[in-house]
């Protein structure tokens, strides 16, 4: 069920899956239902309540998954999470392992096959949803003010980022000033600017954090520095992150450079 047609309800479509944009109690008849945060309450939880049928957040579906691959890879942060995983996920794909990838953005030739050696999700602290996972490998970007109708306060925020950390049997941060006081945590690996030789085609000092971080992550599982620098050269990022949408975005882009 979603509320409106998008591309993503006409890609289920097109692949054999039945969509609904209104109430039906017809498509009731589960055994389980699996929802998005971003969805408090509608009819249907209603009436699947009154069935029993279990009703579960979308990240306690993926956190199952993930139990079903040798090696996760949990990127979390307030952003940049996106750009970072989907890097970590082309650079280990450039070195022939084999990966899947579950990120929250439209990731092109992205997959998702169990048993692969490799899993890379995108770990959301929303709803404090990101607590559902025990990854191999925990890493952090950066902890800044969002969400908090999530958590009450700046303080809990943090609790939770440090929690999500410590559940990783590896755990990596970004060096960054909303990252210093996760640098108590025992063995936390500090990612810091690369030593390597990089051309990357992705612009910004944020973007320079992330490339950094993704580095470190693939470094550390033993990726050869030319399989990294390839990765990383021929990255263009994610969509809606400096994405080229035709000439009209371009103007307005340099007008309001010259304003500002």
């Amino acid at each position: 069920y979603d509320l409106k047609q998008s591309k993503y309800t006409k890609l289920c479509e097109e692949n054999g899956i039945e969509i609904v944009h209104k109430f039906c109690k017809d498509i009731c008849n589960v055994n389980l239902c699996v929802k998005t945060g971003a969805v408090q309450n509608t009819k249907f939880f209603d009436y699947l309540k009154k069935k029993n049928i279990p009703i579960l957040d979308r990240s306690e579906v993926l956190a199952w998954l993930c139990s079903k691959f040798k090696t996760v890879i949990a990127v979390a942060g307030t952003h940049g999470k996106s750009t970072t995983a989907s890097l970590i996920y082309e650079i280990l794909k450039e070195s022939g392992a084999k990966v899947s990838c579950h990120i929250g953005a439209d990731l092109k030739n992205s997959r998702f096959e169990i048993g692969d050696d490799f899993l890379v999700v995108e770990a959301c602290e929303y709803n404090k949803s990101f607590l559902n996972f025990y990854p191999t490998i925990s890493v952090i970007t950066n902890v800044e003010a969002d969400h908090i109708d999530s958590y009450g306060s700046m303080f809990n925020l943090k609790n939770a980022f440090s929690v999500f950390l410590r559940r990783g049997k590896v755990r990596f941060i970004n060096e960054n000033k909303t990252t210093e006081y996760l640098k108590q945590i025992k063995d936390v690996l500090v990612a810091s600017t690369t030593d390597l030789k990089l051309k990357p085609k992705i612009l910004g000092e944020h973007n320079h954090q992330n490339i950094s971080t993704a580095v470190a992550v693939c470094k550390y599982l033993g990726v050869k520095d030319e399989i990294i620098i390839q990765a990383v050269n021929s990255f263009v990022g994610v969509p809606r992150r400096y994405e080229f949408l035709g000439i009209k975005s371009k103007i307005v882009m340099l007008f309001s450079l010259l304003i500002f």
